[in-house]
C-alpha cells in the first residue's frame, strides 16, 4: 500500500490544494530501484497528453526534493510541513529557486516509477498538480529508506 499527498502554493505561500489519497502499490521485483529519471520523464509523459510543455529538471528544485524526501523517510512522516515544518515554497527557496508558483506531490511505497506517477495520475488533486501547465522546472527526490520509498515531486515556475 502506499500513500500520496499533494500541494501547490502560491508565491506568498498560501495553499491552493491539498489532498491525501491512499493507493496500492504493486511490489517491487528483487534488484528494482525507483529511479528518479524515469518519474520525470513520466511525469512529462502525461504532461504531454495533457498538452502541457514538459518540464525540465532544475538542480534546486532536485536537491529541495531529495532532501524533503530524506527528512520524511527520517521522521517516517508523510507531510508537506514536517519535519522542519516549512513547506514547498520556503524548501526550494533556500536551495536558491526564486518561484512565482510551486507545486508538491509526495508519495510512499510505491517501488517503481510508473507505479508512483499513476498514483499521482489517480488523484484528481495529484493530477490537477502534475498537468498544471503553468510548471516549467521540476525536481524529484527519493529516499528508499525503511517504509518507504518516500517520493517528493516539486514542479515550479521561476518568478521574473
Amino acid at each position: 500500500m502506499g500513500f500520496v499527498f499533494s500541494r501547490i502554493a502560491g508565491r506568498g505561500g498560501a495553499a491552493f490544494g491539498l489532498a491525501l489519497a491512499l493507493v496500492t502499490a504493486t511490489g517491487w521485483e528483487a534488484g528494482a530501484a525507483p529511479s528518479r529519471a524515469d518519474v520525470l520523464a513520466l511525469v512529462n509523459a502525461e504532461r504531454a497528453r495533457a498538452g502541457c510543455p514538459v518540464v525540465a529538471e532544475n538542480a534546486a528544485l532536485r536537491r529541495a526534493a531529495q532532501r524533503h524526501s530524506t527528512r520524511m523517510a527520517r521522521a517516517r512522516v508523510l507531510s508537506h510541513t514536517r519535519p522542519e515544518n516549512a513547506g514547498p515554497g520556503r524548501r526550494v527557496a533556500r536551495e536558491g529557486y526564486r518561484f512565482r508558483r510551486v507545486g508538491e506531490n509526495l508519495a510512499r511505497g510505491q517501488w517503481h516509477a510508473a507505479d508512483v506517477v499513476r498514483a499521482w495520475m489517480r488523484s484528481p488533486k495529484h493530477r490537477a498538480s502534475l498537468t498544471n501547465c503553468a510548471f516549467r522546472d521540476a525536481g524529484v527526490g527519493v529516499s528508499r529508506a525503511r517504509g518507504g520509498p518516500w517520493w517528493t515531486l516539486l514542479l515550479g515556475t521561476r518568478s521574473r
